[in-house]
């Protein structure tokens, strides 16, 4: 058996620095950044400016602004 080094991508929050997991397949590292940055997309994670934000760290104001939370918000 042979062991080989592979890079693996994942999303973290700009906001909160948690790291994106799926629930579904408790996949938390990707290949590449694109399917990594899909699947959190998918799952409600946004960017903006470059930044990752999980769905705890963000709201839409009325205007449709992002706007970023201080704390990670509690369900």
């Amino acid at each position: 058996m042979s062991f080989i080094e592979e890079k693996l991508q994942t999303v973290q929050c700009d906001n909160c620095k948690d790291t994106y997991q799926d629930d579904d397949s408790g996949y938390a590292f990707w290949m590449n950044p694109n399917d990594a940055w899909e699947c959190a997309n998918d799952d409600g994670w946004t960017e903006e400016d470059d930044k990752h934000y999980c769905p705890n760290c963000f709201e839409y104001n009325d205007d449709d602004e992002l706007i970023i939370g201080n704390s990670p918000k509690r369900n």
